[in-house]
């Protein structure tokens, strides 16, 4: 009988514990959101660059060109592009944020003339003052909070692309843990399996291999999309005439990761400044980015990404919403592939307890 009870106590701890440990991991990542990314912000570069050089490194290989040598190409071709675009793309982004940061503010004013120009109306159409009024509360609300997320996001551009020295520095740390990763890589395998123990070494490191599947999925597939589906709707704003088209395209772009809400999202900033111009114009802008998203549901996604995250749409939905209030627009980019990764280290403890 008190052998059974140990049992029990022991079985109810071995399952306490990864609950526990996982509650505590979210509190301390909620209240400390800030300093995490910027202290694994070299990790997260690292760890992207990683997934997109080793097919590369693969290929080289196969045509008898050593790991460390192909390496060092690979790096000097990375290098050269971002000369590239440091060099034509960076500066006129950074001047097409600043001018649309700095009209903001007068865009939401004008909107809000707008709304009460609507409450007029309304009002002299007969409609109920109580119920019109609410109606453009509301609008007014959605206005509020759009500005908010708008300001957000340039935001983040604007300190993102200030921050050289510090963007510069993560990402040479990045390099550097990469290229000995990548050539070292059976010696960093084998010290980290010896670490585990024997018992559990099977299942640790399978479910390793589910969450690098889940990592590689997400990064070469979502990142290849996006960069092509804000290049086309870049381009397509560009030759439509619409201001600040590079932005909108970078916005589009780093939207399209976000499931569902995205192409929304991405589409919002081009509409909403292009009303106050032309509604004609902003007509064409939502049309551009609508024929964007067909083509990258029909064409690009099926074709690039590989895998799914094996995410049912309603906890997609409900990640992104959390990611969204935990971290903001960057919260809302991790969410999702936090979650797979999460829910399959999750089943694989749960298989070893109860094993």
């Amino acid at each position: 009988m008190k052998v059974e009870r140990k049992q029990m106590k022991k079985s109810i701890l071995y399952y306490l514990i990864p609950v526990i440990a996982g509650v505590l991991a979210v509190i301390g990542i909620i209240a400390f959101w800030g300093k995490i990314i910027r202290i694994l912000s070299p990790v997260i570069i690292a760890i992207i660059l990683y997934h997109l050089v080793k097919p590369f490194i693969i290929k080289l290989e196969n045509i008898k060109i050593k790991r460390g040598l192909g390496i060092i190409l690979i790096y000097l071709g990375l290098l050269l592009t971002l000369a590239v675009s440091v060099t034509f793309f960076i500066p006129p982004l950074l001047r097409n944020t600043k001018e649309l940061s700095d009209l903001l503010p007068e865009m939401i004013e004008d909107y809000k003339g707008l709304l009460n120009k609507g409450r007029t109306l309304l009002a002299q159409k007969g409609w109920d003052s109580a119920f019109s009024g609410s109606l453009i509360d509301e609008a007014g609300k959605a206005a509020e909070t759009l500005k908010s997320f708008s300001a957000g996001v340039l935001n983040s551009v604007i300190k993102g692309l200030a921050g050289t020295a510090r963007m510069v520095l993560n990402f040479i740390i990045a390099l550097i843990l990469v290229y000995y990763v990548l050539k070292d890589k059976v010696k960093f395998s084998n010290a980290i399996t010896n670490i585990i123990p024997q018992k559990q070494r099977n299942i640790v490191v399978m479910t390793a291999r589910e969450v690098n599947i889940i990592i590689s999925n997400f990064i070469r597939g979502q990142l290849t999309a996006a960069l092509i589906v804000g290049v086309m709707e870049a381009i397509g704003l560009y030759i439509a005439g619409i201001k600040y088209a590079l932005i909108f395209g970078v916005i589009g772009g780093l939207a399209n990761f976000i499931p569902y809400f995205g192409p929304f999202i991405g589409a919002i900033p081009a509409v909403g400044v292009t009303l106050l111009e032309s509604p004609f114009k902003a007509l064409i802008a939502a049309g551009i980015f609508f024929i964007v998203q067909q083509i990258d549901n029909t064409i690009i996604s099926p074709r690039i990404i590989e895998g799914r995250l094996g995410l049912h749409p309603a906890a997609t939905i409900l990640a992104v919403y959390a990611g969204g209030e935990i971290g903001g627009v960057i919260g809302m980019l991790l969410a999702v592939p936090a979650v797979a990764i999460i829910r399959v280290i999750f089943r694989r403890s749960v298989e070893v307890i109860a094993g």
